[in-house]
């Protein structure tokens, strides 16, 4: 230890970012002062824990991303006011578990069809990418806290043909072909499964589109997927972003209502001042 302390500044940063872990880079800040001095000085705007995550964790730039949104959103924090390190962290460390137990179990699912050499599912793509999954979770989170929405729409508008293919197919299972447990664990609501009733108290009003965020997502990502072939569609995304039901693929001869998509921004806001004074309704 006494060699590492007479190690100059550089070094000592290139030994906090060769950490396997950012949890091991804290505790190694906490040694002694000097330890702890460099680690603060350099860590600015978490460059240091962001780089130790980037280099061991699968898309971890997304995850580090979904994570600050997140926690910074559930605080009420600032848009310009930074996430602290202590604050972010849990939640990334949650974030990086449920994607890779949502991918094990999708590689889990696609080898069983395999070697049952049995028609697949509508899952065309091999293995979803890390990324397609922090993009369901923006969709998720975006429902939760309608501030998102905007943001939402400008990702979902560029992300690439491919990466929605493998979201849209990545959340068709989670929601429908992945185990109870597994379900549970992801916070897809048990009815979203479509199963039968399982007693008089469930009712098929449960069924309804946009109840939750993940019914969200689903209309969100399959309105964006349909555009990629039907480019003149591309007006439904806002209308989707916006929480408007634009996707009925599951259900195609079910009626909805669709709204002015010209008006549609009108519509948000109207709906908008309604939920902040609900006397305005009986007007």
């Amino acid at each position: 230890m006494s060699r590492l302390l007479c190690l100059p500044n550089d070094i000592l940063i290139d030994v906090y970012k060769a950490c396997r872990t950012v949890q091991t880079a804290i505790r190694l800040s906490m040694v002694n002062k000097l330890l702890r001095a460099v680690w603060l000085e350099n860590n600015n705007d978490n460059r240091i824990a962001k780089t130790i995550i980037t280099a061991t964790t699968p898309a971890g730039a997304q995850a580090i991303s979904y994570a600050v949104m997140e926690t910074r959103v559930r605080a009420s924090m600032d848009s310009d006011e930074q996430v602290p390190l202590n604050l972010w962290l849990p939640n990334l460390t949650r974030i990086v578990d449920l994607c890779a137990s949502a991918l094990a179990a999708y590689a889990e699912r696609r080898k069983i069809i395999k070697d049952r050499h049995i028609m697949p599912e509508p899952m065309m793509v091999e293995a979803p990418s890390p990324e397609s999954y922090y993009l369901i979770r923006r969709c998720v989170l975006a429902f939760e806290y309608p501030e998102l929405r905007d943001a939402l729409y400008e990702e979902v508008s560029k992300t690439s043909k491919h990466r929605l293919a493998e979201a849209c197919d990545l959340q068709h299972f989670l929601n429908r072909q992945s185990s109870m447990k597994g379900t549970i664990r992801q916070g897809v609501l048990f009815r979203m499964r479509f199963y039968k009733p399982a007693s008089e108290d469930f009712s098929e009003d449960d069924l309804e589109l946009h109840e939750d965020g993940w019914n969200y997502a689903k209309d969100v990502l399959g309105t964006a997927d349909w555009i990629t072939y039907h480019p003149d569609t591309a007006h439904e995304l806002l209308a989707s972003i916006q929480g408007y039901v634009t996707n009925n693929m599951d259900d195609p001869e079910m009626p909805q209502p669709w709204p002015d998509f010209s008006q549609v921004r009108l519509l948000a806001e109207a709906k908008k001042r309604d939920d902040e004074q609900p006397w305005r309704r009986n007007l």
